[in-house]
């Protein structure tokens, strides 16, 4: 072919225009991929109603502080094979709830967020049913029904023992 037919030739005949138009469609496809993914996806962390949650932070701290006079501790074990989550309290005096909140917050994925009801089975054992600790990064928060005290713990699971204390 001559240089006199190359120049004879529609634009649309020759290859760079194409490779041209593939790169930007390209790229305008992955936007369109990244945006709808950014719509589907949005981020759990930010928290709409910060500023009621930083009134509540002194409600946090004075049922730690409540734990932490009463000398509470949590052993947590859990039995994979059974399926089974057992917590032993120890306090200073005797714990009377018949029931305990045990709550899983992911550090990041909201959707992951769960919690066990454990009930009492002797004077300081409580016991749930739980088929499998999902594994990850947790922050965990043990309390009573009333809400009197909390213990607090960061965890990454699965591990088969851990325990629970006032932090402040």
């Amino acid at each position: 072919m001559s240089d006199e037919q190359a120049k004879v030739l529609p634009w649309y005949r020759h290859r760079w225009p194409w490779y041209i138009i593939g790169l930007l469609s390209l790229g305008v496809f992955g936007s369109g991929i990244l945006v709808i993914s950014a719509i589907d996806n949005q981020d759990p962390v930010v928290a709409d109603d910060y500023y009621k949650e930083g009134l509540a932070i002194n409600q946090t701290l004075d049922r730690q502080r409540m734990a932490q006079t009463m000398g509470l501790l949590a052993q947590v074990q859990y039995d994979a094979a059974d399926g089974i989550l057992s917590v032993r309290l120890s306090a200073k005096d005797a714990i009377t709830a018949p029931t305990l909140e045990l709550s899983f917050f992911h550090a990041t994925l909201a959707n992951r967020d769960y919690s066990v009801t454990l009930v009492r089975q002797s004077a300081d054992v409580y016991r749930a049913s739980l088929k499998s600790l999902r594994p990850g990064n947790y922050d965990l928060k043990l309390e009573p029904q009333d809400k009197v005290w909390r213990l607090d713990a960061h965890l990454t699971l699965p591990v088969q023992s851990w325990q629970l204390k006032p932090e402040l």
